[in-house]
């Protein structure tokens, strides 16, 4: 008798936390995310400029250069990597028997 009370009162115990944890994830961390989500796009918006060009960040293009080939050059490229590998041997093979 005096193990089934202990097992009852464990199981409970074990009960309320789970009940907590879930109350405190639904609730507090749900409110937390929602209040940084909105935080987060008034900042995003009164950083923006309307004259601002959304392409000052990213790098510079780089040059194409009609007379290279780029294509034998990724190939020439993948090969040395990969040289004595049985995919890229048989690749060569059929590579060589177009030109």
């Amino acid at each position: 008798m005096q193990q089934s009370s202990k097992s009852i009162k464990l199981e409970s115990v074990i009960a309320l936390i789970l009940v907590g944890v879930f109350v405190y994830r639904c609730f507090l961390v749900g409110q937390v995310q929602k209040v940084d989500k909105d935080e987060t796009s008034e900042n995003w918006q009164n950083d923006f400029d309307e004259n601002e060009d959304p392409n000052e960040c990213l790098p510079p293009a780089s040059p194409y250069d009609p007379r290279i080939n780029y294509d034998e050059l990724a190939w020439k490229a993948y090969y040395k990597a990969h040289k004595g590998e049985p995919f890229a041997e048989e690749a060569k093979k059929i590579i060589e028997s177009l030109h």
